[in-house]
């Protein structure tokens, strides 16, 4: 039986001050377009959303969540939404079995996504 796991990270404070201070732990994975990225310091002077999540069932309710959250960091649509300077990241985790769904994953997200979100998407395994 899979359970679900979806988990929220929020930095909060600067992420250039917290990695200085080495509080915070990082994650190193995938983009779409092959480069590696480490968060949270590729957010360095802003806060940073990460949102963790491994397994098929947290994929719908990553979906669910990740719109709004885009809207109103990235797109800065909504009510005082301008007052929020943060960066947003996704980070699909493959473990065990679900490591072969790794590169049709990455790729069909390649395919049908907006560019701009399939730059916040970092692929872990």
């Amino acid at each position: 039986m899979s359970r679900t796991r979806f988990v929220i990270a929020l930095i909060v404070g600067a992420t250039s001050s917290l990695m200085a201070q080495s509080k915070c732990p990082t994650i190193t994975g995938e983009t779409t377009d092959g480069a590696t990225v480490t968060l949270p310091a590729a957010s360095a002077g802003h806060f940073a959303i990460i949102a963790l999540a491994a397994g098929k069932k947290a994929e719908p309710l990553l979906q669910e969540w990740y719109e709004p959250a885009y809207l109103r960091f990235v797109a800065h649509q909504g009510l005082f939404a301008g007052d929020h300077d943060a960066d947003l990241w996704l980070v699909p985790v493959f473990t065990g079995l679900n490591k072969a769904a790794f590169g049709p994953s990455m790729k069909r997200l390649r395919e049908e996504a907006d560019p701009d979100v399939a730059r916040r998407v970092v692929f872990v395994k």
